[in-house]
C-alpha cells in the first residue's frame, strides 16, 4: 500500500515533470518567437526610419527645385515685363512722332495750298488780263 502510493507518487511526480517541461519548452517557443517577432519590429522600424528619412530629403530636394524654378520664371517674368514697358515706351514715342510729323506735314500742306491757291489766283488775273488785252487788240 506505501509501494503503490509511493508508485502512484511517482507516476504523478513524472507526469507533473513532464508537463512542467512541456510548458518550458513552450515557454521558450515563444520567447523565441516573441524574439524573432522583436527583431522583425525593429528591423521595420529602421527600414521605416530610413524610408522617412528619404522622403523628408526627397521633399526637401523637391521644395529646393521648385523654389529656384519659382525665382527662375519670376525673373524671366520681370524681364518679360521689363522689355514689354520698353517696347510700350517706344510706341508711344513712335505714335508721338507719327503725330508730329503729321501735324507738320498738314502745316507744309496748307502752306503749300495757301500758296498754290495764291499762284493760281494770280495767273487767273494774268489770264484774264491777257484775254482781256486780247479781246482789246482784236477790236
Amino acid at each position: 500500500s506505501y509501494e503503490a502510493r509511493i508508485d502512484m507518487l511517482e507516476t504523478e511526480k513524472s507526469s507533473l515533470l513532464e508537463q512542467i517541461q512541456a510548458k518550458s519548452a513552450s515557454e521558450k517557443a515563444a520567447e523565441a518567437e516573441i524574439a524573432g517577432l522583436k527583431a522583425s519590429l525593429d528591423e521595420v522600424e529602421a527600414k521605416l526610419d530610413e524610408v522617412q528619412q528619404d522622403k523628408a530629403a526627397a521633399v526637401s530636394d523637391l521644395q529646393t527645385r521648385m523654389k529656384e524654378q519659382e525665382a527662375t520664371l519670376n525673373a524671366k517674368v520681370q524681364s518679360f515685363e521689363e522689355q514689354k514697358s520698353e517696347l510700350e515706351s517706344k510706341i508711344n514715342s513712335l505714335n508721338e512722332a507719327s503725330a508730329a510729323s503729321a501735324s507738320e506735314a498738314e502745316a507744309a500742306i496748307e502752306i503749300e495750298r495757301a500758296t498754290n491757291q495764291s499762284a493760281v489766283a494770280k495767273l487767273e488775273e494774268t489770264i484774264a488780263s491777257l484775254q482781256s488785252n486780247k479781246e482789246a487788240a482784236v477790236l
